[in-house]
């Protein structure tokens, strides 16, 4: 099942960068909510919650570079608290369902990759995270690397949220799934794949791009069974 919630901080009419529409938040915990007895929750997000270091976007807004697009990094200082809001609602309720799997759905980046967020303490369940784009766009081989040094530095930090109205505080470690490209940087569509076994479904993640000279498509990127 799938569930879009405004996908950008700053994507509510009317609010300014670094405010907070709680709106979006109340519909998506009433959501969350109701699908307590759900084997699989994928949540859809138009870019990812965990993509770029903070103190990257904070810089790289700082010197201009792609102004626009690190402002709407849930990871800039301006957006922090509504991505701790968001975070701490999906923690609390893994912790109160840890048997159902929870993904991240997201796009919007130019480039694909698999991310898997284990919490600490508690149930310790774990959040995944599965990023595919773009279909068809390239970016130049310069743009490529920024792009990539930024995601591979992600998996050097962790989660760390303060205690919202949403759910208690919460941290988490942040890394790479492994199974082939990942990142994945050309253009590709990524599959989630759902394997039931009784009261647990678990998932598989790829990553399909083109053959570099045949007209057929190739799987760069293909998780395991995810528990």
């Amino acid at each position: 099942m799938y569930k879009r919630i405004p996908s950008r901080p700053n994507e509510a009419p009317s609010i300014h960068l670094g405010e907070l529409n709680k709106a979006p938040y109340s519909t998506g915990g009433q959501y969350v909510g109701e699908k307590d007895t759900a084997k699989l929750l994928t949540v859809l997000r138009g870019l990812p919650v965990v993509f770029v270091p903070g103190r990257l976007a904070d810089a790289s807004h700082s010197l201009h570079i792609e102004e626009s697009t690190f402002l709407d990094h849930w990871s800039h200082p301006s957006n922090i608290r509504a991505r701790n809001l968001f975070l701490s609602l999906l923690h609390a309720h893994q912790q109160a369902h840890p048997n159902q799997r929870v993904a991240l759905a997201c796009g919007d980046v130019h480039i694909g990759n698999a991310y898997g967020i284990q919490w600490e303490g508690g149930n310790k369940p774990r959040l995944y995270q599965f990023t595919s784009s773009a279909l068809t766009a390239r970016e130049s081989r310069m743009d490529y690397r920024k792009i990539k040094v930024g995601e591979r530095l992600t998996a050097w930090t962790s989660i760390d949220c303060p205690k919202t109205p949403y759910g208690g505080s919460c941290s988490g470690k942040i890394d790479h799934l492994p199974g082939g490209k990942n990142p994945f940087t050309e253009p590709n569509i990524g599959l989630i794949e759902v394997q039931r076994f009784g009261d647990v479904s678990n998932l598989k993640f790829k990553l399909i791009g083109y053959h570099p000279k045949e007209d057929r498509p190739v799987t760069y990127f293909e998780s395991g069974w995810l528990a």
